[in-house]
Parts: structure tokens; C-alpha cells; sequence
């Protein structure tokens, strides 16, 4: 199944890992590996992507700023926070900054089924909009990457976030993090969520 995937990550070595993960699950992944806040948006206007995997720790242009950017100019494009250590506040933080879900790199068993959701949840979404656009149609040949060779290239994606799958991603974030039951029963020296 043909998956255009936008790496916003600084690592060749994780993105060629990633991309393994994808193609061990029957996806032939059409991608771009971009770093910066310029690269990201010469990839949006070049491409119809399915899927966004942003990496946390970037030199420069960390996770958040990526996904705040990918939330304002691809709004409807899904991102997923990849990384090798956050924790569960960050993780919280991505999915309010735009991820639909996050994954560790310990732990990339997780990418497929979480790109699959996203991708999959994109569609409906879309199909109940009646938007008649197809995000991945193909437009022209070019395709970039340091190991790739031809892909497609478009204009930008037409998926919307969906509040359900933020909330499937913060209840799977952990089982053991409770809320304070009131303000007054809470520790004045704990940190607050």
C-alpha cells in the first residue's frame, strides 16, 4: 500500500529505521526527510501527504514548533510525535500542539498501528466532509529522500484532526497518571498536570 510519509526528523538513521518499521507492515512508503521550518513548508506545497512522523529532540526546530507549524499550514495533515524520550507531560503537550498520537523509537512496533489509525481516521473524516479531494493523489513524478528515487508530489493534504483519536492517544498515554480531585486535596509542592 503506497504511504507518503513527511519525516520532519534530524536523523537519516532513525527515518531509514522508521521506514523499515512501515515496509515490514506491507507499506511502500513515497518520502521526505525535512528539518527545518523552510523545508517543512517546501514539502507541504509540493506534496499531498498522509502522514506526518515528528521527531521530539530536533536541534533548532524541536517537535512542537514542527507540529504547531504542520497544525497552522496542514491543518488536516495527521502527525504522529516520534521519540526516542519523552514523558508523559510532553507527550501531552505534542498532542496539543497538533500529533494525533505519539510513538518512542524504543519502541517503533507501535509506528504502523499508529499511522494505519491516523491515515485510516484521515479518510473517513474526510469522506464525511464530502470533500472530493483525494489527499495522495499523484500529480507528478519527483520524489526526495537520500536513498529514494520517483514519487508523487502534489499540493497539500486534505485530512482533519479528529478530536476521538486525541483522546484514544491521551488514554493511552498511561494508566497509572490521575487527575487531582480538587484544587484544595492537592499538594501545594507536587507539580500540577
Amino acid at each position: 500500500m503506497d504511504l507518503k510519509v513527511l519525516l520532519v526528523d534530524d536523523s537519516s538513521n532513525d527515518a531509514e529505521l522508521m521506514l523499515r518499521r512501515l515496509r515490514d507492515a506491507g507499506y511502500e512508503p513515497h518520502w521526505d526527510r525535512v528539518q527545518t521550518a523552510a523545508t517543512v513548508l517546501e514539502a507541504l506545497a509540493a506534496e499531498s501527504w498522509h502522514v506526518a512522523l515528528v521527531d521530539y529532540n530536533m536541534p533548532g526546530f524541536g517537535g512542537i514548533d514542527a507540529l504547531r507549524l504542520l497544525a497552522e499550514v496542514a491543518p488536516d495533515l495527521p502527525a504522529i510525535t516520534v521519540s526516542g524520550d519523552i514523558s508523559e507531560e510532553t507527550a501531552v503537550e505534542t498532542l496539543g500542539a497538533g500529533a494525533v498520537d505519539y510513538v518512542l523509537k524504543h519502541n517503533l512496533t507501535r509506528l504502523a498501528p499508529a499511522v494505519a489509525r491516523a491515515v485510516d481516521g484521515a479518510e473517513l473524516r474526510r469522506r464525511r466532509s464530502g470533500s472530493t479531494s483525494r489527499p495522495g493523489r499523484r500529480r507528478n513524478g519527483r520524489r526526495r529522500g537520500p536513498t529514494s528515487s520517483t514519487s508523487a508530489r502534489s499540493s497539500s493534504a486534505s485530512i482533519v484532526r479528529d478530536p476521538t483519536v486525541i483522546a484514544s492517544s491521551l488514554i493511552s498515554l498511561s494508566t497509572t497518571w490521575k487527575a487531582p480531585s480538587s484544587p484544595s486535596t492537592t499538594d501545594a509542592t507536587s507539580p500540577t498536570a
